[in-house]
């Protein structure tokens, strides 16, 4: 008799603990992610972010049907969702909807375009830190103009040889970066939306009204990032070395480890 009445007790208060966890469940929306290594979750940082989008975040995704990559891609924003409700995903089939691929500019199968409010974004790599660094750029909000001065045999911002910064600037542009040539033997000045000015190892000697423009973009706050090679004193950029209280070191430095890898 008293096994029995041992066990009844046991199953009442299983039974109440299922009641109390099903009415906290209720009340409560917190989760644990209980998956290996917590794959399920994401960085605090994103979180963080997550939190700075207040308004709807819509993704796009131009997506075959076949291969497996739109469950993937659900996988991958489902965990960001729980996080953000008003996170919402949908997918295009490209060869079904040409007009709306070529509308958007897409470029790869499994393109995403991420839609904040006025702003978008598109992110051609699916990973946690550029998915991420797509939304802090909408909550941050507006694109950035990086100028890259041409004209005098600079390193292209488009090109893709060795010494061109074609590459890098593909993966800024995920960043919501965009690259602007700036021929300053055609314009008199550095545009006043400009974020950033590029001096990229010119071949050529500058002008002396493009060192002043140069010059006076740093007198009015601008920032400037100049790359230069051995040998350039002679290309006219003395004026812009005085203004940066800079000058250049006799000698090379020499890697041999990147040498010996052409």
């Amino acid at each position: 008799m008293r096994a029995r009445l041992d066990a009844l007790l046991v199953y009442a208060l299983l039974l109440i603990a299922a009641a109390a966890l099903g009415y906290l469940s209720t009340r409560y929306g917190t989760t644990w992610d209980w998956t290996y290594e917590a794959r399920a979750s994401i960085a605090p940082q994103s979180i963080a972010v997550l939190r700075d989008l207040r308004q709807p975040l819509q993704v796009t995704s131009y997506t075959s049907p076949g291969g497996g990559l739109r469950a993937t891609i659900s996988g991958f924003i489902a965990r960001y969702q729980r996080y953000k409700p008003n996170l919402s995903l949908r997918f295009i089939d490209p060869a079904t909807n040409p007009t709306a691929v070529r509308a958007a500019g897409i470029s790869v199968d499994g393109e995403l375009v991420l839609r904040y409010g006025d702003r978008s974004l598109h992110l051609t790599q699916l990973s946690d830190q550029s998915f991420t660094d797509a939304l802090a750029n909408l909550a941050r909000g507006g694109t950035r103009l990086v100028a890259f001065v041409s004209g005098d045999g600079e390193r292209s911002a488009e090109g893709r040889a060795n010494a061109d910064l074609g590459s890098f600037m593909a993966q800024m542009a995920a960043q919501g970066v965009r690259a602007l040539p700036l021929n300053l033997a055609q314009v008199a000045s550095v545009p006043q939306n400009a974020n950033l000015v590029v001096l990229a190892s010119p071949l050529a000697q500058l002008s002396p009204g493009a060192a002043h423009a140069l010059v006076r973009w740093l007198h009015d706050g601008g920032n400037l990032l100049w790359l230069t090679d051995p040998g350039s004193a002679h290309l006219g950029l003395a004026p812009l070395a005085r203004e940066l209280g800079i000058r250049a070191l006799p000698g090379e430095i020499i890697d041999p480890g990147a040498a010996a890898a052409g």
